[in-house]
């Protein structure tokens, strides 16, 4: 059995770049996986907004900073927040391909 990674995403604000990087993390993404998004005190509305992919996906999970703590300081509350012998961290822009983890942690 494979051994499960955890993908963390920080992100502040820009929904258009948080919901396809997301989008693709779960069409693309086949290795046993948690998704930790890390909101570094977005407004409202991206936060709303976001907080239905947790609501609707049992392996994502959001921590939300209360004020913006920037992107280093989001990075590593998510790699605390990590249990898995892997971790990757991912910018909130990213756009990631068919099997993009697999060839990396197998």
């Amino acid at each position: 059995m494979a051994k499960q990674c955890d993908i963390i995403i920080p992100f502040h604000n820009g929904l258009n770049y948080r919901h396809d990087c997301i989008e693709s993390v779960l069409r693309n993404t086949h290795y046993p996986y948690r998704l930790l998004l890390i909101n570094d005190a977005s407004d409202e509305d991206t936060t709303q907004k976001i907080l239905k992919y947790v609501k609707k996906y049992s392996h994502i999970q959001m921590y939300i900073n209360i004020k913006k703590l920037g992107y280093l300081k989001s990075c590593n509350i998510g790699i605390k927040m990590s249990k898995a012998p892997y971790v990757v961290i991912l910018n909130s822009d990213t756009y990631v391909l068919p099997f993009w983890l697999i060839r990396h942690c197998l």
